[in-house]
């Protein structure tokens, strides 16, 4: 299931692509990315016994994606990103593995001149955020303290906004390097108000290292 979802996010990803080339992007690159985040949304789970605080342990992931340039300092980035992250809740010494799937279209505004070898780009756009629960996430035998509450898959909206640089190696090789703050509302799982009130606010920085090819040769 997750090789089939990271091939049909691939191959929507190389559609935009093809299908923008089309009106006369000036370049297209393509990247790859492996990701770390922080410690992103924070949450109250109410037990029959307490009120715990709950977080997300963020962890690794990779992005993959291409950028199709339609003048010399502006271009869209579509992308992908899976990763991984624990809903940790403390004071029941409980933790569930969840599985992040994230699919984006950012406005990428890069400096009309690069400096060195460097050229500084900023980054804003929406997003389509998508959580699994995995192992004993789905379902547990006891969530928070109620019997029989399961875990279910969970999708937000939001949007994202960062900054980063290329790094040029050759006429179409170069390292990327980036930070992006992701918002979004906090995902709840499906579960029922009186487990889980929700209305939080996420907060996901995700800071990446990656390399980008270009289909034609660099110009700075």
């Amino acid at each position: 299931m997750r090789i089939r979802t990271v091939i049909q996010c691939l191959a929507c990803v190389a559609a935009a692509g093809l299908g923008c080339s089309t009106v006369h992007a000036q370049n297209i690159n393509l990247f790859a990315m492996g990701s770390g985040s922080s410690i992103f949304g924070t949450g109250n789970i109410v037990s029959p016994t307490l009120t715990t605080f709950s977080r997300y342990q963020a962890g690794e992931g990779f992005t993959l994606g291409t950028e199709l340039s339609f003048a010399k300092f502006l271009g869209l980035e579509p992308s992908y990103y899976m990763g991984r992250s624990n809903l940790e809740l403390f004071g029941l010494n409980e933790s569930h593995d969840i599985r992040q799937e994230r699919g984006s279209a950012d406005l990428m505004v890069h400096a009309p001149r690069p400096i060195w070898r460097l050229r500084p780009y900023g980054a804003i756009g929406p997003e389509y955020d998508h959580f699994v629960p995995m192992g004993a996430g789905m379902p547990p035998d006891a969530f928070a303290g109620y019997p029989g509450l399961a875990l279910h898959t969970s999708n937000k909206f939001g949007f994202n906004y960062g900054i980063g640089t290329n790094l040029r190696i050759t006429t179409r090789l170069a390292l990327a390097l980036d930070v992006r703050d992701h918002r979004f509302g906090s995902p709840t799982y499906g579960l029922p108000s009186y487990a889980y009130p929700g209305g939080h606010s996420a907060d996901n920085l995700v800071y990446s290292l990656g390399i980008e090819y270009r289909l034609r040769k660099l110009n700075w």
